[in-house]
């Protein structure tokens, strides 16, 4: 079978970008910023409006 992400290409910003847990996050939250993120209840808020407090929960020693 051919893995069509196996094509020989090299590697570029254009089809590949590695991501660590808090890249991806803010790439996610950049990219679907009105996706629902947090559900609590009846309440439910975006994405992007919870990112920064979600990162410095996260990135607390």
């Amino acid at each position: 079978m051919h893995d069509s992400f196996e094509t020989g290409l090299p590697q570029n910003s254009a089809n590949y970008t590695p991501l660590s847990p808090i890249t991806f996050l803010k790439r996610t939250a950049f990219v679907h910023p009105h996706r629902t993120s947090v559900i609590h209840g009846k309440h439910r808020w975006p994405l992007g409006r919870n990112i920064h407090p979600i990162l410095q929960i996260w990135l607390q020693p």
